[in-house]
């Protein structure tokens, strides 16, 4: 199994391998929301359609929003988006779909936003992840991200969001 990845990052553009298109963002949209859906935390079609276009301007400076895609084939199967101010780059959302998790595929997101963190002389990446979720808290533990606080009742359903942290 073939995972291709394609990003939008920022002023470097977006990847020459990458399957983002004005043309594809609508159908994209819908299976970005799809794989976010099962979650209490989920986001909406509209934040998503907004953080699509943005990513899709590739904006100059130092403040984005960013996606990193995994696709097997032609099929959407994972996805990162990201906001970046400056220094610090927020990790809004990482999901993949319930039918390949254990593959790898959270891990390779994972990987190609960090590798874009450092190229991109980011100094610190911050997430919010609900305290019961574990499979992403190990998934962060793994990749070195700490926790630095909680935030209580954080999602809509009453779970508290774990504040994690990594340095660049």
């Amino acid at each position: 199994m073939e995972i291709d990845i394609s990003s939008l990052w920022g002023n470097s553009g977006v990847d020459p391998a990458c399957r983002i298109t004005e043309q594809n963002q609508a159908r994209l949209c819908q299976e970005l929301f799809a794989l976010s859906m099962p979650s209490s935390y989920a986001l909406s079609m509209q934040s998503l359609e907004e953080s699509l276009i943005n990513a899709l301007k590739c904006q100059e400076g130092p403040i984005f929003t960013g996606f990193i895609i995994a696709f097997i084939q032609a099929e959407v199967v994972g996805f990162a988006l990201l906001k970046r101010c400056f220094e610090t780059v927020d990790l809004e959302f990482i999901a993949t779909k319930e039918s390949v998790r254990g593959q790898g595929i959270a891990q390779k997101l994972m990987d190609t936003f960090l590798e874009l963190s450092k190229q991109s002389r980011v100094e610190r990446i911050l997430l919010e992840v609900s305290e019961v979720n574990k499979p992403a808290i190990s998934l962060y533990e793994r990749n070195a991200f700490k926790k630095i606080g909680v935030r209580e009742r954080y999602y809509r359903n009453g779970e508290n969001a774990l504040i994690m942290e990594r340095m660049i």
